[in-house]
């Protein structure tokens, strides 16, 4: 995945770049013209947009909207598996899960899950706590032969219980926090349907969710 940061520095000094206070960007189609406001409405941008992360030049709007609503982890090279990623389910399509130990929607995901392992794979992506308790937690986890039975103890309240990990690597949860920071995981559970559409909190009904039938809703948002 190309970072704006990588751009940045390979192609301008430090002195050539200037931060705006700009927290959104909306796209605008108007009169068959595209622009770009600021959320506060204090700057107007024209000109091309450029997804870095998909390699594409966006110029329909159409094109914009689905860039709003959903994630395409395939065209933006982000290998899911190089993450604090568990994976359990047989099915074809693919669901990312990014989730926390401590977090009780998330442990309810995890059990609601079960019936759907059949139809999806699912790839529990966990971020660590703060603080190196909270690594060796998520590592207890990832180095468990089973990933059913480590799965299990965390809708359970039971990870302490799992065997300690002698594997203390770091690089795996700098790339998972590097990622969520990216892809804004502000909250947890957040879900990545196979279709790229996202969604922060528990789902109200995660089969119709991920189905496409449902439209985007959750019990914690």
């Amino acid at each position: 995945m190309l970072l704006a940061s990588q751009v940045s520095a390979t192609t301008v000094s430090q002195r050539d770049v200037a931060t705006l206070p700009i927290r959104s960007l909306k796209a605008i189609q108007q009169s068959g013209e595209i622009i770009f406001m600021s959320d506060n409405g204090r700057f107007v941008i024209k000109g091309e947009l450029f997804d870095l992360w998909t390699r594409q030049r966006v110029t329909d709007f159409a094109e914009m909207q689905q860039l709003a609503t959903r994630l395409d982890l395939q065209k933006m090279q982000l290998d899911i598996n190089a993450l604090n990623t568990v994976l359990l389910g047989s099915g074809s399509k693919a669901v990312v899960i990014f989730i926390t130990t401590g977090c009780p929607h998330s442990k309810r995901l995890i059990q609601i899950s079960k019936p759907l392992t059949q139809q999806y794979r699912f790839q529990w992506v966990f971020i660590a706590e703060k603080g190196t308790s909270g690594r060796q937690q998520v590592n207890r986890i990832l180095y468990h032969p089973s990933a059913e039975q480590a799965l299990a103890a965390v809708a359970d309240n039971q990870v302490d219980q799992l065997p300690v990990a002698t594997n203390q690597e770091n690089q795996r949860h700098q790339l998972t926090e590097l990622t969520a920071h990216l892809l804004n995981v502000d909250q947890v559970p957040f879900l990545i349907a196979p279709d790229g559409r996202f969604l922060r909190g528990l789902p109200k009904d995660l089969a119709g969710w991920l189905a496409g039938k449902v439209k985007c809703s959750s019990l914690t948002n």
